[in-house]
C-alpha cells in the first residue's frame, strides 16, 4: 500500500513539474509576461519586439520600478493602481543638446 502511494505520488509530481515546465517554455517562446504588479492590470500579457534603435518621435511606455516608494505604496493597497507613464523620445545618446538658462521670454 505505501508503495502504490509513493508511486501515485512521483507521478503526480513528475506530472506537475513537466506541465509547468511545458508552460514557462511555451511563455517564454511566445514573449508572455505575467504581471503581477499594479502598473496595468495584473494578468497575462504578450510583449512585442524591442526595437534595436529607438528614434525621436518614438511613443514609450514604462512603468515605476517595482522597488520605488511609489510602486510599493501602491503594491500594498495604500494607494490606487498607477497606469504606464507614456513619454515621446526626445533625444538618444548621439544628439548633441544646448540647454540655456532664463525665462521663455528672453529668447
Amino acid at each position: 500500500m505505501r508503495g502504490v502511494l509513493l508511486k501515485t505520488g512521483f507521478y503526480s509530481l513528475s506530472t506537475v513539474i513537466a506541465v509547468t515546465a511545458s508552460i514557462i517554455a511555451l511563455a517564454e517562446v511566445n514573449h508572455w509576461s505575467l504581471n503581477r504588479t499594479t502598473c496595468m492590470p495584473a494578468g497575462f500579457y504578450q510583449r512585442g519586439t524591442v526595437p534595436k534603435h529607438l528614434k525621436i518621435g518614438d511613443r514609450v511606455f514604462f512603468c515605476p520600478p517595482v522597488n520605488s516608494p511609489s510602486m510599493r505604496q501602491a503594491m500594498s493597497g495604500a494607494q490606487p493602481v498607477t497606469q504606464p507613464a507614456p513619454a515621446t523620445v526626445q533625444s538618444t545618446p548621439t544628439n548633441a543638446m544646448t540647454l540655456t538658462l532664463g525665462s521663455a521670454g528672453d529668447q
